[in-house]
Parts: structure tokens; sequence; C-alpha cells
């Protein structure tokens, strides 16, 4: 389980979270939580973008202000 979201006391992510991919890439926002996936939204060039993603592939980002930074687990 990721660190941000234990502290944050849930279990899982849910729809409004702000997530990036482990591997890096845009912030993007959970649109819905299914059994295995995790279905993400964010904009290229204006564009809304939809796909989905396994959880184990995301990470959370606490968005604070206009600061964001990573809290890591591993």
């Amino acid at each position: 389980m990721d660190y941000a979201i234990a502290r944050r006391g849930l279990t899982a992510l849910a729809p409004g979270d702000v997530v990036a991919l482990r591997s890096g890439g845009p912030r993007m926002t959970v649109v819905q939580v299914l059994k295995d996936q995790v279905e993400c939204t964010w904009f290229v060039n204006g564009q809304p973008v939809k796909q989905s993603f396994p959880p184990s592939s995301l990470r959370y980002m606490d968005v604070i202000g206009t600061i964001c930074r990573w809290f890591v687990s591993d």
C-alpha cells in the first residue's frame, strides 16, 4: 500500500484522487475504481484523454496548494 494512502487512512484510491504512473508521466485524476483497474483522465493539448491502469502501476500524489510532492513508500 502506498504510504500517502495509508497516511490518509484509506485502503484504496477513490474518484477525485490525483495520481501518476510510477514510471512517470502526467498527473491524472481518478474517475472510477474497478476491481482490477483504475480509470483515469488527464489532458493532452487541451483534449481530455481517458485510460485504465492496474492499481499497482499508479502512485498517489498529495496536492498541497500549487506544490505537488511524491510520498514514496519504497
